[in-house]
């Protein structure tokens, strides 16, 4: 593992919140900010009313653009796929994993399926860039960030 794919991890374990570019019906970019968690493959999920914009340019078109950035220290872009989860005992395993640092999230798979607003969301990376003060460079006295395409892998065990 490389200097950058440990950046990428550093940010991602700090930060709690990413934002979510997908495309509406018209091809209009949609950005979201949604709380999130993830796995130890660096899949992402979090919760929104399946109602809202992004969750239905979700439905339409999977690809989406997720962004997490931590000042100062740089950001991790990720290009994925995302989906509803609509298999239960998924939800189940997704859920003990939800809880980050002091946030409250309800934990009870009910309140994602039937009548709820709710739904888990699922993104699965397929090409990922880390952009840090240490790829920056310098030109005529501003710094212009450059990104470095990554792999992240499995946490060690």
């Amino acid at each position: 593992m490389n200097d950058y794919e440990e950046k990428a991890k550093e940010i991602i374990e700090k930060v709690f919140f990413m934002n979510i570019a997908s495309m509406t019906e018209k091809g209009l970019p949609w950005n979201t900010p949604v709380y999130f968690s993830y796995d130890d493959r660096f899949n992402f999920y979090w919760y929104s009313p399946y109602e809202s914009q992004h969750s239905a340019n979700i439905n339409n078109n999977p690809e989406v653009f997720l962004t997490i950035y931590l000042p100062g220290t740089g950001g991790v872009y990720i290009k994925a796929k995302a989906q509803e989860i609509e298999d239960r005992s998924e939800a189940e395993r997704i859920l003990k994993i939800f809880k980050r640092g002091d946030t409250d999230v309800n934990t009870d798979p009910k309140n994602y399926f039937d009548k709820s607003p709710l739904r888990i969301y699922k993104a699965v990376p397929y090409e990922t860039y880390v952009a840090t003060p240490q790829t920056a460079t310098k030109y005529e006295g501003l710094w212009v960030d450059k990104r470095i395409k990554i792999r992240l892998t499995k946490f060690s065990v």
